[in-house]
Formats: C-alpha cells, sequence, structure tokens
C-alpha cells in the first residue's frame, strides 16, 4: 500500500465502473467543433458507434452530426453542440 497526495490522485488516470470503453470516453470529451473517426477493424462491439453516440446525447445533451464513411470502413462523428 502507498499514501498519495491529492496532486497524484488527480494526476492519475483511473478505471472506473460502468461505460469505460475507449470510445466512449472520447466520444464524451469531445468540444463543439471537435470530431472522431472510427474505423471498423477498430470498432468490437455488435451494435454500430452512432448508438453510443445517440446514449451520450440523450444523457448529456450533447448534438453529434455522424455517419458512415462512404466505403463503408468507419464512422465519422461531429460534435456541433
Amino acid at each position: 500500500m502507498e499514501r498519495v497526495t491529492s496532486e497524484e490522485f488527480r494526476s492519475t488516470a483511473l478505471h472506473r465502473q460502468g461505460r469505460t470503453s475507449p470510445f466512449y470516453n472520447e466520444l464524451l470529451n469531445l468540444k463543439p467543433g471537435e470530431g472522431l473517426t472510427i474505423f471498423k477493424k477498430e470498432w468490437r462491439h455488435t451494435y454500430p458507434p452512432t448508438r453510443m453516440a445517440n446514449r451520450i446525447a440523450k444523457r448529456y445533451g450533447y448534438r453529434f452530426e455522424q455517419g458512415a464513411l462512404p466505403a463503408r470502413d468507419g464512422w465519422r462523428m461531429l460534435r456541433v453542440g
């Protein structure tokens, strides 16, 4: 066991219970005007990432423009609000 200061604690990324997918966290941390491209080879879920973005939009009030890439090899999302 080791004691840490409050600064050390805040500077460490913690694994939290619940939704901890890196994609979920990236979508949640986007600022308006920022976007994210997710390729199918990286996506391991059975549902599309647009479902995850819609869940975030409903829960946190974010707005996304989203859709599949023209080659159908991924998705692109842009946070607009």
